[in-house]
């Protein structure tokens, strides 16, 4: 199974553009959205990732970002709860747009947040992952990103190159 995660899209134009490209690259069997999905760009893209993410909304595992107050009544045709706690691929995923304050969780959990708009991909001490794609749209770090998750591995890649960033195995 390949797993497609994205953060902080902030319905942006250049967002939009990026992951419709990945999309076609990779065509991913689910896709994680860790929130800001809709609004707060400044090239206003908002209808077109709406259009994109609804054409995908049978892949989508989303939560809500602090910027998607009202996306549920403005046409996501797919379900924005603030967290979300999913099994994939033999391992346990947590899903929220604020990063974790404590991460309790069991060794190979999965813990994943958007928000900061910088990417992160480690494994602490208890043997927990943490994910952060960064944002596709508007990078607050070395650039836009996106994260795949294939059984036995994570990458953390370039949303512009394809590069890998990080590769962690799991």
């Amino acid at each position: 199974m390949l797993i497609l995660v994205v953060s902080d899209i902030h319905g942006s134009f250049k967002g939009y553009w990026r992951l419709s490209r990945i999309l076609g690259k990779y065509k991913p069997d689910k896709i994680i959205l860790l929130g800001d999905l809709l609004y707060g760009s400044f090239d206003n893209g908002e209808e077109k990732v709406r259009q994109l993410l609804n054409l995908h909304k049978e892949k989508i595992l989303a939560v809500r970002g602090n910027c998607d107050l009202s996306a549920e009544s403005e046409g996501l045709e797919f379900e924005l709860p603030l967290r979300r706690d999913i099994n994939l691929n033999g391992h346990m995923f947590h899903m929220q747009h604020h990063p974790f304050s404590k991460a309790d969780y069991g060794k190979g959990d999965v813990c994943m947040n958007g928000h900061t708009h910088v990417k992160l991909l480690y494994q602490d001490e208890k043997g927990i992952i943490h994910l952060n794609p960064g944002s596709i749209s508007n990078p607050r770090d070395d650039g836009p990103g996106y994260a795949l998750i294939e059984t036995g591995k994570i990458s953390l890649k370039n949303a512009d190159t394809d590069e890998d960033i990080s590769i962690l195995n799991m």
